[in-house]
């Protein structure tokens, strides 16, 4: 059953990644979180009015801003920024990150995956998927003490 709401098909998506890794499908949890992520990213910018999309602008066609861009503007949507620098290595980072996100998802890495590099990524994928539930916890009436609890 998909749940409903912010990141709620997304979510249920991670979840087999989880099921993945638990099972030592290392790659298959991979090719699912690391797309999630980001899509989860741009849900939670574009619920704080942050661009996601470039509109096309004369002979120009539009286009989705780039990962790189998104985790810049993360903090512009109350995220902190120790968790933006960690994305940033994790995902985007080639010169001193493990650029995960690059050389996964465009298959430029001839290395067996592990579990010690899919586990930061489902780390993130939770943390990205907490915050998109808590900033859309205002708008489904859940006050602030009923999340704590």
């Amino acid at each position: 059953m998909q749940q409903r709401g912010f990141a709620g098909g997304r979510a249920a998506k991670l979840a087999h990644a989880f099921r993945y890794y638990w099972s030592g499908e290392y790659d298959a949890a991979l090719a699912i979180a690391l797309p999630r992520i980001e899509g989860i990213l741009r849900e939670i910018l574009r619920h704080h009015r942050i661009p996601i999309v470039q509109p096309p602008q004369g002979d120009s066609r539009g286009r989705v801003t780039l990962l790189t861009t998104l985790i810049d503007r993360m903090t512009d949507a109350g995220m902190h920024a120790d968790w933006q620098a960690f994305l940033r290595l994790l995902l985007v980072d080639s010169d001193g990150g493990l650029n995960l996100r690059n050389s996964e998802l465009h298959d430029l890495s001839d290395t067996e995956t592990a579990p010690q590099t899919v586990a930061p990524v489902l780390l993130a994928a939770l943390h990205v998927t907490a915050h998109a539930h808590q900033a859309a916890a205002p708008a489904s009436g859940i006050r602030k003490e009923q999340r704590r609890g």
